[in-house]
């Protein structure tokens, strides 16, 4: 009997991944309108939902809006009796910043931004630096050549000068940042200064593990260091 039973059980299964690959999606994709997109994405993307940060009052009326639609359209609960699926979330900020080169001390979010993901808490003294240029490594160049960075503090320039080729897309290119941060690395570098021309904002910057990494402005860190 019990063979019986788990036969059935199957032959239901199978019924119903049949009826569900059989299901002709179009006769719904027709009851979205223009109309209907945007009347619901005006109402989410509205200054009342405060830019729907992570977490914030402005996420949680976006939640309950959507909420209220399923309810509308008859949508069942997913998890129990709940349309949500909580998680721990961790957010960090950068709460004391300084920096300090040779006695000339840099201003926060206007001579330098740290890379989002470093460290909780690093201090760290270097009593010299090494400046490798561009910080590119690939088949056709090292921009390190035989320099020795072990334990130290490397500064390099954002981006490629004007003659660099490459055919790798954007992401896998050398001389993509944070591509140039993990050759610094793998090279034992301890930290790492990147001299751009305009800083990121703090919702731009980009999500980067396992290393010490600084934007800095390139006028405030010529005036104190020669390359």
């Amino acid at each position: 009997m019990g063979k019986n039973l788990l036969l059935l059980a199957c032959a239901f299964a199978c019924t119903g991944l049949h009826a569900q690959k059989a299901t002709n999606p179009e006769p719904y994709a027709k009851t979205i309108t223009t109309a209907d997109l945007k009347k619901h994405l005006t109402i989410v993307a509205s200054a009342e939902m405060e830019g729907r940060d992570t977490p914030s009052p402005g996420l949680e009326k976006a939640a309950k809006y959507i909420e209220t639609q399923f309810k509308a359209f008859g949508v069942k609960p997913g998890n129990n009796d709940s349309y949500r699926q909580e998680f721990v979330l961790e957010k960090d900020s950068a709460s004391d910043l300084s920096l300090n080169m040779g006695g000339a001390a840099f201003i926060p979010w206007k001579d330098f931004a740290p890379w989002m993901s470093m460290p909780q808490k690093a201090e760290l003294n270097f009593s010299e630096y090494v400046f490798v240029g561009y910080g590119i490594v690939d088949e056709n160049r090292d921009d390190y050549k035989a320099a020795d960075v072990k334990g130290k503090l490397v500064i390099m320039l954002s981006g490629a000068p004007d003659d660099f080729k490459t055919n790798k897309p954007r992401r896998q290119s050398p001389a993509f940042t944070a591509n140039k941060i993990d050759n610094a690395k793998k090279k034992g570098a301890a930290a790492v200064l990147v001299m751009v021309d305009v800083l990121p904002t703090q919702q731009m910057l980009t999500i980067h593990t396992g290393q010490s990494q600084i934007w800095l402005h390139r006028k405030s860190l010529t005036q104190y260091l020669r390359f």
